[in-house]
């Protein structure tokens, strides 16, 4: 999670710098729309995406330290809230991506949207007694309430045609999903300082050395 921060203060960064060219007082839209080639209905959008990752985090972060909890209500609050979170931050971590004409966004949004956390979110945090199917069929879900612990979910398909049960470990499906997350902001860093530094070397080389050494970086 720590990498993503640090991709995210790299694009504050160069979006900051951006407004503050040259101590040009031009308002901050219009420099954005000059240097970045942006519709200025999308600056909103790319601003309050970087807000949205952020906060998410926390909540996710949250999670990772504690859990589903004892507690049967604040269970669902924080099972419930997960898995929220974890949506908003993908829909977020892909409008940044797009915004920035990332190469292959598309398919990069179609993996990350195949993750079994954002499934389980479908499943249970948006459609649970209307979650439709490949097949078109619709099937209910609902968590079973003894068997959650702090990082184990099991839910049941309650269709009395499939009663089928599915266990996740949370934990590490969080770890899957901001591993590839992470991946798609480091592509938008690419793609916003090439784009913004191609015409000044050194300033993009620092950009490189920066993702470099996130990249090797022992934080998760």
């Amino acid at each position: 999670m720590e990498q993503i921060n640090q991709y995210l203060e790299i694009i504050r960064e160069i979006i900051v710098k951006i407004s503050m060219k040259d101590n040009n007082l031009m308002e901050f839209n219009e420099m954005m729309q000059k240097q970045l080639r942006i519709d200025k209905n999308k600056i909103e959008i790319i601003l309050v995406s970087l807000d949205i990752i952020g906060d998410t985090q926390e909540a996710i972060n949250n999670f990772l330290q504690y859990g589903l909890k004892e507690e049967v209500g604040e269970k669902y609050i924080r099972l419930y809230g997960l898995l929220n979170a974890i949506y908003l931050h993908s829909q977020a971590v892909v409008s940044l991506g797009k915004y920035f004409n990332v190469k292959n966004i598309t398919d990069m949004e179609k993996f990350l949207n195949s993750k079994i956390i954002l499934d389980v979110r479908h499943k249970l945090g948006a459609h649970s007694v209307n979650y439709e199917n490949l097949d078109k069929t619709i099937s209910c879900y609902t968590p079973i309430r003894m068997l959650m612990e702090a990082s184990t979910l099991v839910f049941y398909n309650m269709n009395p045609q499939s009663t089928e049960s599915e266990t996740i470990n949370l934990y590490d499906e969080i770890h899957k999903y901001i591993l590839y997350a992470k991946n798609i902001i480091k592509e938008t860093v690419v793609k916003l300082s090439t784009t913004i530094y191609k015409t000044a070397p050194n300033k993009l080389q620092q950009i490189n050395k920066k993702i470099v050494q996130i990249e090797i970086s022992k934080v998760n």
